[in-house]
């Protein structure tokens, strides 16, 4: 439909509705005559807008310009990402893969065109991506125990695919495992087209059955990240859902822990066509080597002796801690970024084992990485943090989040309210709305003020009593919301034309009743006007929101601050323009009424108490995100469990290596870490 079509027909029919009230109202004209020039005006703006429409561009056409804005998308999310990680920096450590021993794999000819063989190192990523396109169906299941480099792997992939893409391949799209719940979607697709629209909005700014089209046309790779992660049984389940979901031309690439993935092909079967290989323990020497290239060249005397302990004997405790790329990320950021003596480290008295060595690296990362990355306060360089944290408070925080993530790996920060005892989110609730609805009936009843605060407190307690399960369970993702205006004003036009279109047919509808019962009962002319005065301030709101939950088709993808910060803004625009509809519907009647001031300084106190009524309706049920998050961070904060800027402490650890982002969620790191916390903390 084009952009001016509800427009004109409302205009039309608003024309129609002001005679027919005309010939009703008993020779009084004023609403007849404002409802039929306000008709015509609308209709004149949807005439324009109706011959004006935006350009039809043909679908196909569609289909490859969102297919570029998703590559463009990806890439720029995971190559900020890899920056943040430190995955290329000097280089890729040289982890080997080779086809796992395991029995897990399907039969070689469904895998391989030739003879069977899938042998690479990480530091050779291009090499790996050309034996995954040689895969007769391009299906990879990566294996590995922890902090063996997985993940890391399926990002190098990720890039390497979207540098080497034609403009007819597909996109790979990293996702987590934990994100598909199998029992609401059975089809890998539908899981897929679900995380497109939620975590690349610009997508369904071209068109809001896109990311559905692109499934359906096999144009996305689907990169999923952490089988491991899930319980033993969803495990299963999710091998069964991709074997029943993928056909014969679905590429697909699947990260799992060594032993998990075993158990689950026990209890599942084999991933179909897909080849299956497994990382190797990296060499003593190779470790010295790729240390020795991220060493200054005047180094400390200490590494001289680290050095040539891991080249003359592979069997210390030092040599099992650089078996693994997650070993010897400690090593470098504790020891060599921050020029610390390493000689310790290769005392067994001291230091008599693998484990030893790796707890002493995990206590000293937090300082080391603190140390490292000074503070810079406009934030231009995402490796640097904006604010200074103490080590030990962020040390303290991150605990009490990895203990009360027990043992899940994605840390959603709409999730908060959950770290809270049932009866303490109840409780929370119940004193604000008591609050604010005391308050407001103070205000509605201004003679008996005690009497008024007693009654909002109950009901504010029964609304806290109501929603406060409600957000102590598990909340929807947040909204959308886009508030950037460069590039969008054509869009906000329409949005503001339909939404007043809308308004004024319902300000009529109001009006018009209103407008009948005054004429039956020779009541004052003071309906039609209200209704005129709220249906078109109603429609500026209305069209303001339909705005801004459009994106548009720049925009980047989702990460855990835009959609905190797109969930707040939005519901702070629902609140002022919900109050300033009232305000200004009010003000319009009883200005006309009386005098414009009367009408000004009640417009200003209806607004006021309309607007925090309008906090609790729609922050507890219609965005509780938000809402939530912000009672339980704060009280979360009184106690000194959490900082009070939760958020920015967050994008802080995610800046300082310790967080890593997917989509919009945190995780650690490495699940290691949090699991050394969490044991740490108990």
């Amino acid at each position: 439909m084009r952009s001016g079509r509800p427009a004109l027909v409302v205009g039309v029919f608003v024309v129609l509705l002001g005679v027919a009230l005309f010939a009703v109202n008993r020779g009084r004209i004023e609403f007849s005559a404002v409802a039929t020039v306000c008709g015509l005006l609308l209709s004149a703006v949807g005439l324009y807008l109706s011959r004006h429409p935006v350009a039809v561009v043909p679908r196909t056409q569609q289909r490859e310009y969102a297919v570029e804005r998703l590559a463009e998308s990806v890439r720029l999310q995971w190559e900020e990402e890899a920056k943040i990680r430190g995955l290329a920096d000097p280089d890729p450590m040289p982890v080997r893969w080779t086809l796992t021993r395991h029995d897990v794999s399907d039969h070689p000819h469904h895998v391989f065109h030739g003879r069977p063989g899938f042998e690479g190192s990480s530091d050779r990523i291009d090499d790996l991506t050309e034996r995954f396109d040689t895969l007769q169906r391009r299906r990879l299941v990566i294996l590995g125990g922890p902090g063996s480099g997985k993940t890391t792997l399926a990002v190098q992939l990720l890039l390497r695919l979207l540098q080497v893409r034609a403009p007819t391949d597909p996109v790979p799209v990293l996702l987590t495992a934990t994100s598909w719940n199998t029992t609401a979607h059975p089809r890998m697709q539908d899981w897929l087209a679900l995380r497109l629209n939620e975590d690349y909005p610009a997508l369904r700014a071209i068109d809001r059955a896109m990311p559905e089209e692109l499934v359906t046309n096999r144009m996305v790779v689907p990169v999923i990240d952490g089988l491991d992660e899930l319980d033993p049984d969803h495990r299963a389940a999710l091998l069964s859902a991709l074997n029943e979901s993928l056909g014969t031309t679905d590429p697909l690439v699947l990260t799992s822990r060594t032993d998990e993935y075993v158990a689950a092909v026990d209890n599942a079967d084999v991933l179909t066509a897909a080849a299956v290989i497994e990382a190797r323990p990296l060499t003593a020497r190779d470790a010295a080597d790729y240390l020795e290239d991220c060493l200054p060249p005047r180094r400390r005397p200490g590494w001289n002796e680290a050095l040539e302990q891991l080249r003359s004997d592979g069997d210390t405790p030092l040599a099992q801690t650089c078996a693994t790329p997650l070993g010897l990320w400690l090593l470098r950021t504790v020891h060599i970024e921050n020029k610390t003596d390493p000689t310790p480290l290769v005392d067994p008295a001291r230091y008599p084992d693998a484990d030893t060595i790796k707890a002493h690296l995990f206590d000293e990362l937090i300082p080391a990485v603190i140390t490292k990355r000074r503070p810079v306060r406009d934030g231009s360089d995402p490796l640097r943090p904006r604010r200074d944290w103490e080590p030990d408070a962020t040390r303290r925080w991150l605990t009490y989040l990895a203990l009360q993530l027990r043992g899940e790996r994605d840390l959603r920060w709409w999730q908060l309210p959950a770290f809270l005892p049932r009866r303490v989110a109840t409780t929370l609730v119940g004193l604000v709305a008591g609050l604010v609805f005391g308050w407001v009936f103070m205000m509605a009843l201004p003679v008996f003020p005690v009497a008024g605060l007693v009654v909002g407190l109950v009901v504010g307690l029964v609304v806290g009593l109501a929603y406060g399960n409600r957000i102590h369970r598990t909340l929807p993702e947040p909204a959308y919301a886009n508030f950037r205006l460069r590039g969008r004003g054509r869009g906000l036009a329409r949005d503001l034309v339909v939404g007043l279109a809308y308004g004024l047919a319902l300000g009529l509808v109001l009006g018009l009743a209103y407008g009948l019962a005054e004429e039956l009962t020779d009541g004052p002319a003071f309906g039609p006007a209200f209704g005129l005065a709220f249906g078109l301030t109603f429609g500026l709101a209305f069209g303001v929101a339909s705005w801004v939950r459009s994106p548009a088709s720049n925009d980047r993808s989702r990460t855990p601050t835009s959609t905190y910060r797109d969930s707040r803004n939005l519901l702070a625009l629902t609140v002022l323009t919900t109050a300033l509809t009232f305000v200004l519907a009010v003000v319009l009647v009883i200005g006309l009424i009386t005098v414009l001031p009367v009408g000004l300084t009640l417009g200003l106190s209806v607004g006021a108490v309309v607007g925090l009524v309008v906090v609790l309706v729609v922050g507890m049920a219609r965005n509780p995100a938000w809402f939530a998050f912000v009672l339980s961070s704060r009280w979360l904060a009184l106690r000194g469990k959490l900082p009070r800027r939760l958020m920015g402490f967050l994008d802080d650890a995610h800046r300082l290596g310790l967080l890593r982002t997917v989509g919009g969620v945190y995780q650690f790191r490495h699940a290691e870490l949090q699991d050394h916390l969490a044991r740490s903390g108990d």
